[in-house]
């Protein structure tokens, strides 16, 4: 399926970051996902932002290795020829410009190119926008994951995706 590139509502600059980049995370990011940035960079990473002048308005994060998915607490296996887009995070001030969209399509396409053959992100059931946005670009939802924690305690249920927007 070819992926089309989506016109944004707002001019910016959409590039992969280097790590000269880091110190425009500050004041957008706290010192802990800060210092995370830092090891992503160190770990051949890329991330994929948005800049309004020299400001970030958009991030997301791309990675073709196994990752640990913090706020789903789950471990992200990654096989060749696959990559895990994750971490998508548009400044409030810069949502309903159609960012998320427009550069998750730009990172599919860069991807693509790559040889990638399957991409996999991960989105909280109540997040819609982000839900649109991905399925806008062609991602389909695939299963529902669903996490009980008790205490130390954690147990998955996984289900065939069945919902709708």
């Amino acid at each position: 399926m070819p992926i089309e590139e989506i016109e944004l509502k707002i001019k910016v600059t959409i590039r992969a970051a280097v790590e000269d980049d880091l110190d425009k995370f500050k004041g957008i990011v706290n010192e802990k996902k800060f210092e995370l940035f830092r090891e992503r960079f160190k770990k051949d990473r890329i991330c994929f932002i948005a800049l309004d002048q020299k400001k970030i308005a958009y991030f997301g994060w791309i990675s073709f290795d196994d990752e640990y998915e913090s706020i789903f607490q789950i471990m992200v296996k990654v096989n060749d020829k696959e990559a895990y887009w994750f971490d998508c995070h548009t400044i409030p001030e810069y949502r309903h410009y159609g960012l998320h969209s427009a550069i998750t399509a730009k990172a599919l396409i860069y991807l693509k190119d790559k040889g990638c053959k399957k991409v996999i992100t991960h989105v909280m059931k109540n997040n819609i926008y982000s839900r649109k946005a991905f399925k806008k670009v062609g991602f389909k939802e695939k299963r529902m994951v669903t996490l009980i924690k008790i205490f130390n305690f954690k147990h998955y249920i996984y289900r065939d995706f069945k919902g709708k927007l």
